[in-house]
């Protein structure tokens, strides 16, 4: 009994070993490990009989009690062993199991920066107050999805500095790792800065657009408002009637004028406000 488990321990301690920390490898040594679970089970019940057989012989052949009682020490002692084989593997493969999806997540979460960073970097110039408004409003939906990712980006700052600190610092892989996170960093600084700057972009060009609209309305106001004004030089009265009637449309159309006065000067500000802020259009 005792030289089966001493080679049993020998084989769990090989064969249960995690040399890497690969997915494929994480997942072999699940397996195994459940099995193994399975089988040390029976054992703990073989064991149980045997200690209960042990001690009825120590009963009826007192003299051999001794040595009986040091076999069961030494089938205990490589039992323990054993236990302690399998409670450490079962730590190494978890911590290689949380390391291996955290890298997953990091390549998840780096392709998706790249992606938004080139969808945020893309020039695109609205040629409508209708296109600029669809600009900023896909804009700010890519806002919520960033800020969506904000703990997801916390989280694995968090363990993977975690990971690096306690790691062989000459190690080529975390060296590796501590570059990915650095690079993490700088990617999401980044891409928050490129957000700001693409939605003052957008911004102003939605303003730009808001003042050809405006502009647009004033100029056919003015072009409608000039051309009354020559038909009206043209037209000559001949009678008191007419007069009066001239003089009517004449007052209507100052009044109206006066009322639309407000809309060309407020074009005029909106032009001179966008030249003080060194409005890029």
């Amino acid at each position: 009994m005792k030289c089966k488990k001493i080679s049993w321990k020998l084989v769990t301690e090989q064969r249960y070993s995690i040399p890497s920390r690969d997915l494929g490898g994480v997942m072999t040594m699940q397996r195994r490990l459940s099995g193994l679970e399975r089988d040390m089970a029976a054992i703990q019940s073989k064991l149980d009989q045997l200690e209960s057989e042990a001690s009825t012989l120590e009963k009826d052949h007192p003299d051999e009690a001794r040595e009986l009682r040091t076999k069961i020490g030494q089938i205990n002692s490589v039992w323990y062993e054993l236990k302690e084989i399998l409670r450490r593997r079962e730590e190494s493969m978890g911590e290689a199991a949380e390391l291996q999806k955290f890298l997953r997540d990091l390549d998840h979460f780096s392709a998706w920066l790249t992606r938004t960073q080139t969808s945020v970097a893309s020039e695109d110039i609205p040629n409508s107050l209708n296109e600029a408004e669809q600009l900023l409003n896909q804009h700010q939906t890519i806002k919520e999805e960033i800020d969506r990712y904000g703990p997801d980006y916390a989280q694995m700052k968090e363990y993977g500095h975690r990971v690096i600190r306690d790691a062989d610092t000459t190690d080529p892989q975390y060296i590796f790792l501590r570059e990915r996170l650095n690079a993490l960093d700088d990617g999401w600084n980044e891409l928050d800065q490129m957000w700001h700057q693409k939605k003052n972009m957008l911004t102003e060009a939605m303003q730009y657009q808001m003042f050809v609209r405006d502009s647009n309305q004033a100029e056919i106001l003015l072009n409608h408002q000039e051309a009354y004004l020559a038909r009206e030089k043209e037209q000559k009265p001949k009678s008191f009637d007419d007069v009066e009637f001239l003089l009517k449309k004449h007052e209507d159309f100052v009044t109206t004028m006066t009322a639309n006065e407000d809309k060309i000067q407020g074009v005029c500000s909106f032009a001179q406000r966008l030249c003080q802020e060194n409005h890029y259009l």
